[in-house]
């Protein structure tokens, strides 16, 4: 060691020196930059850690949010369809309760207007008949008197008589 210590000119005054240097260095250095430095190191690493933390419960709310928003448009969409189905269930409803009324309408005034046609015919048929009841006698009458022939006109009379006793039964 003694050699060694030869060949490289080395000092025990100057190594014990450097060696105090080296401590006091150290010692300055660890307290007042390596200990802050690590300690600015795991409070970032902390602040990163919570950061990734944060951004997984992010991605995991979006998702939930994202499937929940499927959800509700997806049961959107159905409440959507069933509306419609029920719009078109009651249109179909009352389109066919106003095709029904509108046929009972057509039916009904049909019926007035044949009551009122058949009411109308009697009416003229009664007018007819009355005059007819007027005019008869006397074209028979007419007809009785211009025949010259006795044995023809008794024929039209007991002729006449038999429809006046065919009609009254």
């Amino acid at each position: 060691m003694d050699g060694l210590i030869s060949t490289f000119h080395i000092s025990w005054k100057l190594l014990i020196a450097q060696a105090v240097n080296f401590a006091i260095v150290f010692v300055v250095l660890y307290r007042f930059a390596f200990k802050p430095l690590a300690r600015t190191l795991s409070e970032r690493k902390r602040e990163i850690e919570q950061g990734i933390e944060e951004a997984e419960k992010s991605r995991e709310l979006l998702k939930n949010a994202e499937y929940r928003a499927e959800e509700i448009l997806s049961d959107a969409r159905g409440r959507a369809n069933e509306i419609i189905r029920e719009a078109k269930q009651k249109h179909d409803e009352m389109l066919a309760r106003i095709q029904k009324e509108a046929e009972q309408e057509r039916q009904r005034i049909l019926n007035k207007a044949r009551e009122e046609a058949e009411q109308e015919r009697q009416r003229i048929e009664k007018g007819i008949f009355s005059r007819l009841a007027d005019f008869i006698p006397a074209l028979i009458a007419k007809v009785l008197r211009e025949e010259k022939d006795e044995a023809i006109r008794l024929r039209y009379m007991e002729h006449i008589e038999k429809l006046i006793q065919q009609e009254k039964l």
